[in-house]
């Protein structure tokens, strides 16, 4: 009896010392897991900023082709000989302008608004598309859209460019202390304009910069910052671009994949050497 006892203690020492080892296993994979799963979603949002670094890159350079006097004057001409093709009903039309005042064609692909700029005849509207994009009510996030407008309106009617960036300037050069809204409406249209200068809609950088060294307090000498909001917002946008200053992002971004890369590659080598070594002891 005390024989069978013992055994019996034995095999449920045994029993719960294997349970702890698969629990301990199974809490080693998950772990392992949840590592490799943060692993790669850091990875991925390093290959996104990148991306997405590469794609505003080459969106710019594409409008700053069309934006060229050649291009432009190619555009025009073409625009000109097939404008009685063009839509010119006042419904469509208006349908239009109506569409940008609400803010319903900021939530349109780029793609689509240039689509449908280049359907229309809008010749008898450029002064109400300009006033239809100042009255709605701009977000950061609409930029894109209203810059495929413009570039598209550039390319068609020479008039359009200039009242837009007048107006712009009118209202971002008013400095609007106290009103949270006229802020918040100055610093997107500081970005937009720093977004048409990457696009080579604008051209004259002299006003852009002033207002950037003036939230900087760098006028004065004593660089008290007045607007750090656009400060670091218009860095972020053009240091890149403009200044050949690689953003830290986009450097943490590099560093993230080649430190991935490189472990990658011991891990590989790690195993065509084992395999070698294997195949040796084999001979």
């Amino acid at each position: 009896r005390e024989e069978l006892a013992r055994q019996e203690e034995e095999r449920k020492a045994e029993d719960k010392k294997r349970r702890q080892e698969e629990k301990a296993a199974e809490e080693e994979t998950k772990a392992r897991a949840k590592m490799q799963e943060e692993a790669d979603e850091k990875l991925r949002d390093a290959i996104g900023t990148l991306r997405a670094v590469s794609d505003a890159v080459q969106a710019h350079e594409g409008y700053r082709s069309a934006t060229k006097e050649e291009s432009l004057l190619a555009s025009r001409k073409q625009f000109e000989s097939n404008k009685k093709k063009l839509k010119t009903d006042l419904k469509k039309c208006t349908a239009f302008v109506k569409k940008i005042k609400s803010g319903a064609a900021w939530s349109m692909k780029p793609d689509d608004i240039t689509k449908d700029v280049a359907s229309l005849n809008l010749s008898r509207y450029v002064e109400e598309v300009v006033t239809a994009i100042l009255e709605t009510k701009t977000k950061v996030t609409d930029i894109p859209v209203i810059v495929a407008l413009s570039v598209a309106m550039h390319e068609r009617y020479s008039d359009f460019l200039s009242n837009l960036i007048t107006s712009l300037w009118n209202f971002v050069a008013t400095k609007s202390k106290g009103d949270t809204e006229a802020v918040k409406t100055r610093r997107v249209y500081l970005r937009l304009l720093t977004e048409f200068l990457l696009c080579g809609l604008l051209s004259e950088t002299k006003t852009l910069m002033k207002i950037v060294v003036d939230a900087t307090g760098g006028k004065d000498g004593n660089y008290i910052v007045s607007d750090a909001h656009s400060v670091v917002a218009f860095s972020k946008q053009a240091a890149h671009e403009i200044f050949g200053v690689t953003p830290t992002s986009v450097r943490n971004a590099i560093a993230h994949i080649t430190l991935e890369n490189s472990k990658f590659a011991n891990a590989d080598s790690e195993e065509k050497n084992g395999s070698i070594l294997a195949s040796k002891d084999l001979v």
